[in-house]
């Protein structure tokens, strides 16, 4: 089992729709199957949905849902690595489901 935490700190330069700095966080908690397949949960969210640096639960962005992940090798050193998450807001400020597709190619 692998666990990730990352707080994210934004600041935006000249933005009047947002505050000057958002805090946000990615989580994930994963099993380890096997290297080309691997299962878990992930998490995103934002402390704030506007302007805002930090609001209350209900005003938060928060989406969080399984995932399925992996790296196939290929000859040559060379891999890809998927990620394919399907996520869902928890709050009336985070989108109903959003499906999370990262593709990656190492060469």
């Amino acid at each position: 089992v692998e666990v990730n935490f990352n707080l994210l700190i934004t600041h935006f330069f000249q933005s009047s729709a947002f505050s000057s700095t958002q805090f946000g966080y990615q989580s994930q908690i994963k099993y380890r199957y096997s290297p080309p397949l691997e299962v878990g949960v992930q998490a995103f969210g934002r402390f704030s949905s506007g302007a805002q640096t930090w609001g209350p639960y209900p005003q938060q962005v928060l989406r969080v849902g399984p995932v399925v992940l992996g790296r196939l090798r290929l000859p040559q050193e060379r891999s890809i690595s998927y990620n394919v998450g399907f996520l869902m807001g928890t709050t009336q400020h985070s989108p109903d489901q959003t499906l999370r597709v990262q593709i990656e190619y190492e060469f």
